[in-house]
């Protein structure tokens, strides 16, 4: 594995198969496997926001990387359902 970065309490490195999260504070299953670094980037940076992710990917990511405890106190995002309300008039 290579080392590319080290952001926070995360390790971000690259493998022959992708991209490796490794959380230095806990024990080694602390890791995630990713397929891009864009990806783990912004999962890395979700979870230093405190916020917790959407995607079902990403959601099962941040609980193995910061575990179950952790992973309650981050805040759940949610987005605005959009109505569009004005819709025209029929002629």
């Amino acid at each position: 594995m290579k080392i590319i970065d080290n952001i926070g309490q995360f390790t971000l490195g690259r493998t022959k198969e992708g991209y490796i999260v490794i959380n230095n504070e806990r024990e080694y299953e602390s890791h995630s496997h990713f397929d891009n670094e864009c990806g783990a980037r912004k999962c890395i940076g979700l979870i230093n926001r405190g916020l917790q992710p959407r995607s079902r990917y990403f959601k099962k990511a941040a609980l193995r990387l910061i575990g179950e405890e952790e992973y309650k106190g981050l805040v759940e995002t949610r987005k605005e359902k959009y109505i569009n309300i004005n819709k025209g008039v029929k002629k």
